[in-house]
């Protein structure tokens, strides 16, 4: 590896650099610097995924369209952090990303309903 730093094979190639960059913190227990560091690379992650969320959602059900989608609370917050517990092994970085990933999705959300009440 041309940083010098040793990565373990079950590291993903997207998090290589996560891996050489930050402190030797337990992964799962992140130090408050590498904690702020992950909530700034996963939130493009977090805005893509919950922008995909909704637009799967109002292919498969459009009927749906005609509500509003639901907040971040029960099933919708757990299939929010569904949608990006794989990006660390600590459970207090997946809160940020997970509702960031519901707030995208609602404003996606809005876009198709606009169209679906413009039409009648």
């Amino acid at each position: 590896m041309e940083s010098g730093v040793k990565l373990a094979s079950a590291v993903p190639r997207y998090a290589a650099g996560m891996a050489a960059t930050v402190c030797s913190c337990p992964r799962n227990q992140l130090c408050p610097a590498c904690h702020n560091q992950a909530l700034m690379w996963f939130g493009g992650k977090a805005c893509s995924r919950g922008i995909a969320w909704a637009e799967s959602v109002a292919r498969r059900q459009p009927a749906l369209l005609r509500q509003a989608w639901p907040g971040h609370e029960g099933r919708a917050a757990e299939l929010a952090r569904i949608k990006v517990r794989d990006l660390s092994d600590d459970p207090s970085v997946i809160d940020v990303p997970a509702r960031d990933v519901s707030e995208h999705a609602a404003r996606r959300w809005r876009q198709p309903q606009a169209q679906v009440a413009l039409r009648g």
